[in-house]
């Protein structure tokens, strides 16, 4: 698992999560107006979420978080 929870206190309710995960993680709830993470165990580590959330609101387990990658070329 790589996504371990969304900090509601960050999270604005964009769905930008929802709608960037090719696993399909994350689901919209209405009545919290908030995203949550519903399949945690699809996840498939490519960090769109991450990387496209305006909030910073996405948290990964330790194990699982990414180092920094350097590309040259």
């Amino acid at each position: 698992m790589a996504v371990k929870r969304i900090d509601p206190e960050k999270c604005i309710g964009c769905k930008t999560c929802v709608k960037s995960c090719p696993a399909d993680v994350f689901r919209y709830d209405p009545e919290a107006k908030k995203a949550v993470v519903q399949y945690p165990q699809d996840c498939q580590l490519c960090l769109w979420c991450v990387t496209e959330c305006p909030r910073d609101a996405i948290l990964l387990t330790q194990d699982k978080a990414p180092g920094f990658l350097t590309c040259w070329g």
